[in-house]
């Protein structure tokens, strides 16, 4: 990140936290409670649950709080140069 110029930032509060933690117990207990109702026992089985439900949640489903699909407003953002995301290079030779 560093060479990015990329600071850290600490979530220094339980609602800063929260914005962080809330996405991964929603899809935690959506796939339990899914494994559960299909009577999904093996960790094969589980895997494709949650590959399906990524999936939606990133380009299917609307949040609730930007309204835009997560997966879009991505693209969008990488589109406009509005992310900090860049594309890695596998040039070994550069990292020493």
């Amino acid at each position: 990140m560093k060479s990015l110029g990329v600071n850290i930032i600490y979530a220094l509060s339980p609602q800063a936290k929260g914005k962080v933690e809330r996405p991964y117990r929603w899809l935690q207990d959506r796939i339990v409670r899914t494994c559960a109702l299909e009577k999904l026992t093996t960790i094969d089985e589980v895997r494709m649950v949650l590959k399906e439900e990524v999936n939606r949640y990133n380009y299917h489903q609307v949040h609730s709080v930007t309204r835009e699909i997560p997966g879009v407003r991505f693209e969008k953002a990488r589109n406009e140069g509005n992310s900090l995301f860049r594309k890695i290079v596998n040039d070994y030779r550069k990292m020493f």
